[in-house]
C-alpha cells in the first residue's frame, strides 16, 4: 500500500472511534502480556532456535524478516524429524520437520489442528477480509485474449513487467469462470487491487503484537473500499440473478454456468449468505486465493528449460512434471507450509506436545530441498516427476494435484487446498499458450521474509516465437 493512501486512511478514521480503540488495546495489553507469560512457560520443553529471552528473542525476530531461510534451515538441521520454535514479532512458531511428524498433522482432525484458523491469522482475516466469510474451456479462450491485450506477439524481443501482466492474465482467466462476460474485463484493478493490499496489510499487521493488531487492522483494512467499489461492478448483477430466481425458480432459462451461479444455488434457502455483500466478499475472497497463488506460480517457470515442451489436451504429463519441479525449487511457497493453529493441547507422536493456541507450520523448503526426499535437490530436472510416474503404483501418486509428505505446495490431508486442480489446469494452459507462442528470458530470482519470489519490478522479455503465424 502506498504510503500517501495510507495517509488518507489514517486522516479518514473518526477520531472517537480511534479513540475506542486505542482504549480497547491498552486494556487488552494487560491480558496479553499474561498470555504471551504462560505460552512462553507452555512451551519451554520445545528447542528453541535462537533465544528464548523475552528481550533477546525479540531480536530474533526482527533478524528473521531478513534471514527466515538461513534460520529454518539452522533448525531443520539440528533438529531434523522433530519439533522446534522460532519467534516471530507476533507469536512463536512451532516448526515441524520430517516425514513422521508431518504425517501426525495430516491425520489430525480440523478440531485438532486447524488449517482455517492458522489461514485467517496469517491473512488478518478479522481486518482485511471480515469475520463473515468461511472459507476449462472458457479459461482457455480468456487466457488467448488477455495475452493479446498484454503480451503482444512481435519478432522483436519486448520488455514486460511480468508480475503486473500475469496478474491481469491471470484475473481475467479466473474471473471468467467465477463471474463471465463482460464483468470478468471491468473489474480487473479492483481484484488485483484487493488482492495485492490484503497481502500487504497482513504482512504489516502480523508485524504489531496481538493487543495491536486491533488498531492496524481499523486503520489499514482494504476491506471497506473493496466492497465499496465491488458493490458498482456486482451489485446489480447479483440483484438481477436473484430476481430472476424468484421469477422463473433454480433454473431459470440463459441463467449463467459460473460460480456466481454455483454460489448463489449453494446458499438457496439461507437467506443471510444470499446477501449481496457477502456474495461480494466471497467473490473477493476466491479472487484473492486464484490471483494470488497463480501468478506467483507461473512467474517462477525457468524459461531457460522450456525445449522440448509440446503439450496437447490429454498429453500434460511431462508438462505437469516440469511445472511441479519448477515449483518445488523455484516456487514461492517460502520457509513455511501447512500452517495450523491447535484448538486444543496436540500431542505428537514422540510424545511432544504443543499447547492450545500455539501456531504450527512445516519447514516446506527445507523440506524440498532435502536430500532425502530427492536425489539432486539442487538440481532442475523437469522430468523427475514423469520419470517416477512410470514406475509401478505411481503413476497417479506424482502428479502436482496429489498432496505427499515430502511435496507441500498445496498442503496436506483434508485440509489440502481444494482449489488445487483449478490451479494446476490454468497453470498448465497458460504455460502451453506462453510456450507455443513467444520465446522468453527470465530474470533471477530473490528471497525475502518467509517467501521466496521473484522481483516484482523486473522486466521479463518476450518475442514471437519463430513458425508462428
Amino acid at each position: 500500500m502506498p504510503f500517501n493512501e495510507f495517509v488518507s486512511n489514517v486522516r479518514r478514521v473518526d477520531e472517537t472511534s480511534l479513540l475506542g480503540a486505542l482504549v480497547l488495546a491498552l486494556v487488552m495489553l494487560a491480558f496479553q502480556l499474561q498470555q504471551a507469560a504462560n505460552n512462553r512457560e507452555k512451551l519451554k520443553g520445545i528447542p528453541t532456535v535462537g533465544s528464548s529471552g523475552f528481550v533477546a528473542s525479540w531480536k530474533d525476530a526482527f533478524g528473521f524478516l531478513f534471514h527466515s531461510k538461513e534460520i529454518i534451515e539452522k533448525g531443520y538441521r539440528k533438529y531434523h524429524g522433530s519439533v522446534f520454535k522460532v519467534h516471530l514479532l507476533d507469536k512463536w512458531m512451532i516448526v515441524v520437520s520430517g516425514v513422521e511428524k508431518i504425517n501426525d498433522i495430516r491425520k489430525s482432525s480440523p478440531g485438532q489442528l486447524s488449517s482455517l484458523d492458522a489461514t485467517s491469522d496469517l491473512l488478518q482475516m478479522d481486518y482485511t477480509i471480515g469475520r463473515d466469510v468461511h472459507l476449462f474451456c472458457r479459461c482457455s479462450d480468456e487466457i488467448q485474449e488477455a495475452f493479446n491485450d498484454n503480451i503482444p506477439m512481435t519478432e522483436d524481443w519486448i520488455d514486460v513487467l511480468i508480475y503486473e501482466r500475469i496478474l491481469q492474465i491471470v484475473c481475467r482467466a479466473s474471473n471468467r469462470m467465477f463471474v463471465g462476460l463482460p464483468l470478468c474485463r471491468t473489474c480487473i484493478e479492483l481484484n488485483i487491487n484487493f488482492t495485492v493490499n490484503v497481502f500487504a496489510c497482513a504482512h504489516i499487521i502480523n508485524l504489531f503484537p496481538s493487543f495491536l493488531k486491533p488498531v492496524a487492522g481499523f486503520i489499514l483494512t482494504p476491506r471497506r473500499r473493496a466492497l465499496a467499489k465491488a458493490e458498482k461492478f456486482l451489485g446489480q448483477t447479483i440483484r438481477e440473478r436473484l430476481q430472476e430466481e424468484d421469477i422463473h425458480g433454480n433454473d431459470w432459462p440463459g441463467k449463467p454456468n459460473d460460480l456466481l451461479s454455483w454460489l448463489l444455488d449453494a446458499t438457496k434457502g439461507n437467506k443471510e449468505r444470499r446477501d449481496v455483500q457477502d456474495l461480494i466478499t466471497r467473490i473477493l475472497l476466491l479472487n484473492l486465493g486464484a490471483i494470488h497463488t497463480t501468478s506467483m506460480v507461473f512467474k517462477t517457470v525457468p524459461s531457460q528449460k522450456k525445449a522440448g515442451l509440446k503439450p496437447a489436451v490429454g498429453k500434460m504429463g511431462r508438462l505437469d512434471s516440469f511445472l511441479k519441479e519448477a515449483q518445488r525449487l523455484y516456487g514461492d511457497l517460502g520457509v513455511f507450509s501447512v500452517r495450523r493453529t491447535a484448538r486444543k493441547d496436540f500431542i505428537f507422536s514422540d510424545g511432544t506436545v504443543v499447547p492450545a493456541g500455539s501456531q504450527i507450520a512445516v519447514t516446506a523448503l527445507s523440506t524440498h530441498l532435502d536430500e532425502e526426499n530427492y536425489e539432486d535437490p539442487l538440481q532442475f530436472k523437469p522430468w523427475r516427476f514423469s520419470e517416477k510416474r512410470k514406475q509401478e503404483g505411481e503413476g497417479n501418486h506424482q502428479q502436482m494435484v496429489i498432496p505427499s509428505l515430502d511435496y507441500l505446495l498445496f498442503g496436506i490431508g483434508r485440509s489440502a487446498c481444494p482449489g488445487r486442480f483449478f490451479a494446476v489446469n490454468m497453470l498448465k494452459t497458460l504455460t502451453a499458450h506462453v510456450l507455443l507462442n513467444f520465446d522468453v528470458k527470465i530474470d533471477r530470482i530473490d528471497q525475502f521474509f518467509t517467501h521466496q519470489t521473484s522481483n516484482q519490478r523486473r522486466d521479463v522479455f518476450f518475442r514471437k516465437r519463430a513458425g508462428v503465424p
